[in-house]
């Protein structure tokens, strides 16, 4: 028995170690997101099939000798495409949509390896069903599923943390040799203990008709769908967490390790799996959960990611516990393992490729919590039917009322997801919303008011611009003249005349580079002298801003936008000896509050500063309601011996066309240093402050072979007023309504706005 334990013990942690591994690997190539993990999902869901249908047809079709042949030769092929590293081929060339690239990139890099751990599962509890038949399998499962929770667990407090991701690899590739040593040794061991009747059949199908129970449609329809509406869940919690904080290890790890825990508690016993204390905890869950998306910005950290993890949790436990409920018997093992596994492939399928085209908004999050409740209820009194037949007595009193409270309960909470989804929905189609799309990288609306058009990526705003002359040629939102990036480009400007006035330069212009495009807003400093270029990696951003805006149509240079991951845009012109350096390089690529953190590593910084001439200021964006990230700038900053300052900017009552924002400046330059703390720093403004950092226990040195969120999150929750607030209000809560205050608050600005603006406008 140990044999088989261990065998399953260390595929199960290799298969866990692997995911959140080779994520960091193509982390940065494909910009950070968190499309990244969820087509990584999708791919691992996928070769989980694929590793559960070869233990399905070699258990029922070969002998077990020839089954330990036929493995043992494929690990011997999976050890020598070790070790797992992803080459510089698989880097994109272009902004195209990065997903079937991602797909066949792991195919190549890991699918072998990973397909051979999938199978040790159900193969290994195949093999000990024959050796050892007065055993229960499905203590293997738990197993399995434990040693998973523990590689993920880990990856980041232990191996993430001290480990460069080379050396990584090279530690999973001796554990997978490890691996395979184990399998054939169990493999081995079957073979001898069998004897003769390893040359056989394994199930014989003489005895398999009469010790196979019969298994109606409906049940292994339940197989299919229970997994499938948990990974819905997971997938979907998981897009959520990471579009409004951050695609990294951390976030990804919490859902799937209580996804993955769910599986340990279901299937180790059946007595861990309370009906009563499962069910209420999911759907108290999932209606807290609809209550923080709703609320949306206003919500601390602490209570998303508590708030997302309780429904992830309740779900998976649910959909999970009512499946073991429903196992078969041992001869339908593995038929019952590849109808999970498919599920949980059908539903990475959808998240990953199908929600984002069909959906404009993330309402799969909703829709999958009412089939999640409807199914598992259904499933519940399946078994109540099944119960009632076995036992002569019925099901007793007490189970037929914890059942109908269960019912009336969970068909409650669907009405309540319902309005949700539908009053999210409605809130996507008022009047004044003007366009909403959705792909891969996340959410766009763009909002159109009387005298103002926004753009907001998930729940944050991300530029605006006004509908009438002049001030739609004026920047607006995080790039007013006393922003960080505004005094910036007012210093070099006004340094560019001047040097051009002594014959020390030609021409007074600047050269402007920019990572994350918005609106355009950055055309509105550009002068005709001026170069442009911006870095984008959305498709759907560049069509917009070309469309629905007026920045880049009207600029008084041609903006030249390169689609693609900045980062490896920008190291290509540093490997290709680019001759332009900008003046200015400024780096605002936020996803709502998401932070793509390789854009934010010392290598990625280094990247920048080669690119920028010797006087060059980098400008970057670090506003954010959940993360301290002025101190990570500021780190890898001196690190690569430059000057840095912090600018904090909070307009005034008459600037409210203007937002107030938090900008790092990395330079070489220390006169504009000096004359920005001569200026601002010691008699400090009501509207700009100057190097106010946060505390020093804020700080992370962020690489591309370590970078923990953990230290810089801002976890002070504030209480409870976002829900007071949200229960206090009469009906739902309506965006419109706050929208349209701060609509408002531009009216002011367009009192004197002519007749003739307003008819040109109209045209």
């Amino acid at each position: 028995m140990i044999r088989y334990a261990l065998t399953v013990f260390v595929s199960a942690f290799l298969l866990f170690q692997v995911q959140p591994m080779v994520a960091r690997f193509i982390l940065p190539w494909f910009g950070g997101s968190s499309l990244v993990w969820t087509t990584c999902m999708l791919f691992f869901q996928s070769a989980l099939v694929l590793g559960y249908a070869y233990s399905h047809f070699v258990t029922q079709r070969l002998t077990a000798r020839n089954q330990w042949i036929l493995h043992t030769v494929l690990l011997l092929v999976a050890i020598s495409t070790l070790p797992i590293r992803p080459t510089d081929y698989w880097k994109p060339d272009s902004g195209e949509m990065p997903t079937f690239r991602i797909l066949l990139l792991l195919a190549a890099s890991v699918g072998l390896p990973f397909v051979l751990l999938s199978t040790t599962g159900p193969l290994i509890q195949a093999w000990q069903t024959q050796t050892h038949p007065d055993r229960s399998p499905f203590r293997l499962f738990a197993l399995s599923n434990f040693a998973s929770l523990l590689a993920l667990i880990s990856y980041p407090f232990l191996f993430e943390s001290n480990l460069v991701l080379e050396t990584q690899s090279w530690f999973w590739s001796v554990g997978f040799g490890v691996f395979a040593i184990c399998a054939c040794w169990s493999g081995f061991l079957l073979v001898t203990s069998l004897g003769a009747a390893s040359k056989e059949r394994f199930f014989k199908k003489d005895r398999a008709e009469h010790t196979v129970e019969k298994v109606s449609g409906l049940r292994i329809m339940l197989w299919l769908v229970l997994p499938m509406l948990a990974s819905v869940q997971l997938l979907a919690t998981t897009n959520l967490m990471t579009q409004e904080v951050g695609s990294l290890p951390f976030l990804w790890i919490v859902p799937l390790s209580l996804y993955l825990l769910s599986f340990i508690i279901c299937f180790d016993h059946e007595r861990w799996y309370i009906r009563s204390v499962f069910f209420p905890f999911f759907f108290i869950a999932a209606i807290l959960s609809c209550l923080v998306l709703e609320v949306g910005v206003s919500v601390p950290i602490s209570f998303q990611v508590l708030g997302y993890a309780a429904v992830c949790f309740g779900a998976a436990m649910c959909c999970h516990g009512e499946l073991a409920r429903s196992k078969p018997g041992p001869e339908r093992l593995t038929m019952f393992y590849l109808l999970i596994s498919i599920g949980g492939a059908l539903g990475g399928a959808f998240v990953a490729l199908i929600a984002p085209r069909i959906f404009v908004g993330f309402y799969e999050f909703q829709f999958s919590l009412i089939a999640a409740i409807g199914f598992t209820v259904l499933a519940y009194a399946m078994q109540m039917r099944k119960t009632s037949k076995e036992k002569e007595g019925g099901v007793g009193i007490v189970s037929l009322c914890l059942f109908g409270f269960i019912l009336f309960f969970g068909l409650a909470v669907s009405i309540f997801e319902g309005v949700s989804a539908f009053s999210q929905i409605a809130g996507d189609n008022e009047d004044y919303v003007f366009l909403k799309s959705r792909n891969e990288y996340g959410t766009l609306t763009v909002n159109d008011y009387d005298d103002v058009r926004k753009l907001h990526h998930g729940s944050i705003e991300h530029g605006y611009q006004f509908k009438a002359s002049p001030w739609r040629e004026l920047p607006s939102s995080y790039y007013g003249p006393s922003s960080g990036a505004g005094l910036a480009m007012t210093y070099l400007k006004d340094t560019a005349r001047v040097d051009s006035e002594k014959g020390l330069r030609d021409g007074k212009g600047i050269d402007i580079g920019v990572i994350g495009l918005g609106v355009g807003t950055i055309c509105g400093w550009a002068e005709s002298d001026d170069t442009l270029r911006y870095f984008e990696i959305n498709p759907d951003v560049v069509e917009l801003a070309k469309r629905d805006f007026w920045y880049i149509r009207d600029c008084v240079v041609e903006p030249e936008i390169k689609l693609g991951d900045a980062r490896l845009l920008l190291e290509k012109e540093v490997d290709a000896d680019d001759p332009r350096r900008y003046d200015i390089l400024i780096a605002d690529a936020f996803s709502s509050d998401s932070i793509p953190m390789h854009l934010l590593t010392l290598e990625s910084m280094d990247i920048y500063l080669r690119r920028l001439k010797p006087d060059g200021i980098l400008a970057v964006h670090v506003s954010n309601r959940f993360l301290y990230l002025e101190n990570v700038v500021k780190l890898l900053g001196k690190e690569l011996g430059r000057e840095v300052i912090l600018i904090d900017h909070e307009p005034e009552d008459d600037e409210d066309f203007y937002n107030g924002s938090s900008w790092v400046l990395v330079t070489s330059e220390k006169d504009f240093i000096d004359l920005m703390q001569y200026e601002f720093g010691d008699d400090q403004e009501s509207t700009l402050s100057i190097d106010y950092w946060p505390e020093d226990r804020y700080t992370a040195r962020w690489t591309d072979d370590f970078s923990s969120i953990v230290p810089v999150i801002y976890w002070e929750n504030g209480g409870f007023d976002w829900l007071t607030e949200k229960l206090t209000d009469l009906g739902w809560w309506s965006e419109k309504e706050e929208d349209d205050e701060d609509d408002e608050e531009f009216n002011f600005v367009f009192d004197d706005v002519s007749d003739e603006d307003d008819d040109r406008e109209d045209e």
